[in-house]
This record gives structure tokens, sequence and C-alpha cells, in this order.
């Protein structure tokens, strides 16, 4: 399944024409990304925008450079760097998103790739994944995958939007609810996403030393949000 939803995001692209200002050009590139499933533009610009302030206040340090994880489009880095983030890099096995993203945020450091293969060099303050944990394969994968990012990540790693596994069955009964066919649109493609349980990340955190911070998925008209939660973990 793994290669179903890498088949999937590989189809995706954005159009970056006749998006000069910064509100056009994330909406396009959050499109890309896949948030028009259950409504066009069912977040707005400004939810968007809070949520990676949010981010930003949460890190309670100083962050110049960020790197994020299943980057895709773009998106978020834009908006990090918009918040006067300077540095920006990032990884995603979508060809299409990794050409727009390293576009739009002038980096020379956008790697077209596996998550569990980013490259732990060079370091940034902040290494963060947002809505792409539930893609990873295994809990084995992911831990690879969070393995690197705490070797990247010189003050903090940032899991966001987690899936919560106790709260899976509500996450399935709401999918059917909100979107028409499901079972059949979606089979043999949700049934593999990656719900992780909170204690999963209690035990890496002290295993690896780190400050462990659980926060709410709080994204207006985010619908996933109920179901999700964000990790922080501090050097």
């Amino acid at each position: 399944m793994e290669n179903r939803w890498k088949e999937i995001w590989s189809r995706h692209d954005a159009d970056i024409t006749g998006t000069e200002n910064l509100k056009t050009l994330v909406m396009e590139l959050k499109r890309a990304n896949g948030f028009d499933v259950v409504g066009e533009d069912s977040v707005s610009f400004d939810s968007w925008m809070k949520h990676i302030q949010t981010t930003i206040d949460m890190f309670e340090t100083e962050v110049n450079s960020l790197y994020e994880v299943g980057c895709g489009s773009g998106a978020n880095l834009v908006m990090f760097q918009n918040f006067g983030i300077i540095k920006v890099g990032g990884i995603d096995y979508s060809k299409n998103l990794c050409i727009a993203a390293a576009k739009v945020t002038k980096s020379e450091d956008i790697t077209c790739g596996e998550a569990d293969s980013l490259p732990i060099t060079p370091c940034y303050d902040a290494v963060v994944s947002d809505g792409v944990a539930h893609y990873f394969p295994s809990i084995d994968y992911a831990e690879r995958v969070f393995e690197r990012m705490a070797e990247k990540a010189d003050k903090v790693i940032a899991v966001l939007d987690v899936h919560d596994a106790e709260k899976r069955e509500e996450w399935l009964l709401h999918r059917r609810a909100v979107i028409e066919n499901y079972d059949a649109k979606y089979s043999g493609l949700d049934d593999t996403k990656l719900f992780i349980n909170k204690d999963y990340f209690r035990t890496f955190a002290e295993k690896h030393g780190l400050r462990l911070v659980f926060t709410d998925t709080e994204i207006e008209n985010y619908w996933n949000g109920q179901y999700t939660y964000n990790v922080f973990m501090f050097k």
C-alpha cells in the first residue's frame, strides 16, 4: 500500500502561475498537498497562518533554520519563511511537489526521497513533520524517521498532526459520514494509515533524553484535528 500512496502523491502538482500574493500561493500549495479532499479550501489561509505561528511559539526558543520531513509543495516552508525563519529545507517522495517546493522557497536543500533516508546533515534548529506520519508504512519505518529527525535537530523535533491510535474507530466513522462511497474510494488505502499511541513518544523521548510536550491539533475547520495530536521534543 505504500506504493499506492506514493503513486497518488506523485501525480499531485502545484500550479503557481498567477499566485503573486502569499494567500493565493499558500492555498494553491495546500491544494497540491491534498487539502481539498472533503471540501476545497475548507481550512482558511488565516487558519493555516495561525497554525504556523502557534507551532513557532511552541518551539520555546529562537529558531532560525527549519527542515520539514514530507514538505510536499512547500506550503508550510513558505509560511515559516514569512514568519522570519531564514533557512529552510525539506524532503518529500513526490518529485513534482519537490520541484514546486524548491521553486517557491528558493531553497537549495529540497530532496526527493523517502523520509527514512533524510540526510542527518546539515543540522537545523528545528526538524518538523506535519500531517505525514500517518502515511508511514509501519511503526518501524516511523521510528527510523524519528531517529534521523532527532539526529538532525539542534534544538527541537516536532511531529504534528499525528493520528491518535485511541481514536481510530471514531476517525473511520467520520470518514464514512463525510465522504460518499468512502469504503469503495479508499479501499486498501485508509486501512493502512498509521495511528500512533502517545505512549510510543513517551518511550522515544525518554530513550533520547528529550523533554516532551503534547498539544491538541487546533486548526479551524480542519476536520481531522479532533482525531490527532502534536508532539514537541526538546533537546
